[in-house]
């Protein structure tokens, strides 16, 4: 008598991220959990090189888990530009970009290293980069005066970040009495329809679906130039 064979029942977990679908082939789903920002915490500063697969951590009761770059898997399966090929095809712009000040707050390390790399290709060399909106806010907050200039002339900012996501840094520069005129642009995997929406109710100004990055370049080009 034949053993019967047993049927084994596979679960797929489809993202979308960056106009790009892709599907995880998993073991187990045990729950689904949904957590604020606010309960994230970063990755100590020796680990957020741009090697790091982990963007940060949150407790969920005596368990500590660990937030997984998905970006950066989404990116390197295939979804991502060629970045040194987008910072040549900025082109020169007909002002100095040294002279521009960008701050840019982006949670992944593998963005964070590659964007820099970008920017500074393109002659946006004068950057000031933070691992999340909490920390890009704090310094935002510490270098302003009541001179009534930005410390900056320009912020990108991504959407899902630890501490303090983009839409709320977008929010409360657009609500302070000297960051209010800064332009901010949302450089985010998750521009749906409904992000869009959130991104104008806090004034964003411009929302970009990485990996644009010739199309950030531009934008900044564009807005920095008015």
């Amino acid at each position: 008598m034949g053993s019967a064979t047993e049927e084994i029942e596979e679960i797929v977990l489809v993202t979308e991220f960056s106009k790009l679908r892709a599907a995880f082939r998993v073991d187990e789903v045990d729950r689904i959990y949904r957590v604020s920002y606010q309960n994230i915490k970063g990755i100590p500063a020796a680990a957020g090189d741009a090697e790091s697969a982990i963007t940060g951590m949150a407790r969920l009761g005596d368990d500590v888990i660990m937030m997984v770059d998905f970006e950066r898997f989404i990116m390197e399966v295939g979804g991502m530009q060629d970045f040194e090929q987008c910072g040549n095809q900025a082109g020169a712009a007909e002002f100095n970009r040294q002279a521009c000040h960008v701050l840019y707050a982006e949670d992944s390390p593998f963005l964070r290293a590659a964007v820099e790399k970008t920017l500074k290709k393109a002659g946006y060399t004068n950057l000031s980069i933070h691992s999340d909106g909490e920390q890009a806010w704090k310094w935002l907050e510490t270098n302003t005066t009541d001179s009534g200039k930005p410390p900056v002339d320009i912020v990108i900012t991504d959407i899902e970040m630890p501490k303090m996501d983009g839409l709320n840094l977008t929010k409360k520069i657009k609500q302070h009495s000297v960051l209010g005129s800064l332009p901010v642009i949302v450089f985010s995997s998750l521009i749906s329809p409904d992000n869009e929406k959130k991104c104008r109710a806090v004034g964003a100004d411009a929302q970009i679906t990485k990996p644009e990055l010739g199309a950030l370049v531009d934008k900044l080009d564009q807005m920095l130039q008015r």
